[in-house]
């Protein structure tokens, strides 16, 4: 779980950094420049569980899946699932945004690789991950029935 410093900033100047990271990443011209910052930025950690959350979006997008699904393809909770679920319905600028991704079909398939490395992620997890080996497995094989 992330977690934020016991030291509480005022909302002025809370505002004002994230302001901040608003405009550095918008500054970033191409996608190996936003691909090296965040990798330097962001733990390994946080990195998956961003794309995750992305990715459940376009899942939940498609309207193929249930929630289980979408927990045992991208190794997260149901309340997980379904908290970014509610705010895909919502209507705001993270709909609009997988709705863009889930329109391209080059998008599409690179989340596939996103799943396989979430996957590969999991075989080092040990005893809890022996069900991500047959994930990897089957999105190895059957790409045409891939949620992506």
């Amino acid at each position: 779980m992330t977690q934020v410093s016991k030291f509480l900033l005022s909302k002025d100047s809370e505002d004002k950094i994230s302001n901040f990271l608003f405009e550095t990443i918008a500054n970033i011209k191409t996608k190996n420049d936003v691909s090296e910052f965040l990798k330097d930025f962001l733990s390994p950690t946080e990195l998956v569980m961003l794309a995750k959350r992305l990715a459940i979006g376009v899942l939940v997008s498609s309207k193929k899946y249930e929630y289980k699904q979408i927990s045992r393809i991208l190794r997260v909770s149901t309340t997980t699932v379904g908290s970014v679920s509610g705010l895909y319905k919502s209507d705001g600028y993270y709909k609009k945004i997988v709705d863009r991704i889930s329109a391209n079909e080059t998008s599409k398939k690179s989340l596939i690789q996103i799943a396989e490395i979430v996957a590969s992620i999991a075989d080092i997890g040990g005893a809890k991950a022996s069900g991500y080996h047959e994930l990897k497995k089957n999105l190895r094989k059957k790409r045409i029935n891939n949620p992506f």
